[in-house]
């Protein structure tokens, strides 16, 4: 039940990524946390988590990873771990 939260979880955030909102002044970000809170974590998690990816890759990279449909498999496994470790 757990990892079905966390995929969906991640699922709803990789698929915010990919839509930026003009308003934000960083839409990647801003849209990758609404979205995540948006599924239910709180806040603090989803900031963790995009944190990890962004270290892991790279702003240009993460960027552009999010941006592929169907979504990056290795992503959405990093963005699986990064939930993980941050609702340690």
């Amino acid at each position: 039940m757990k990892a079905v939260k966390l995929r969906n979880l991640a699922t709803m955030a990789m698929i915010t990524v990919a839509v930026v909102a003009c308003s934000d002044s960083d839409p990647i970000r801003g849209q990758f946390i609404s979205g995540c809170m948006h599924a239910g974590a709180p806040k603090s998690d989803c900031q963790c988590i995009f944190g990890k990816l962004e270290k892991k890759y790279g702003r240009e990279d993460l960027d552009r990873l999010s941006m592929e449909y169907p979504p990056n498999n290795a992503l959405m496994e990093s963005t699986m771990k990064a939930a993980l470790a941050c609702r340690k």
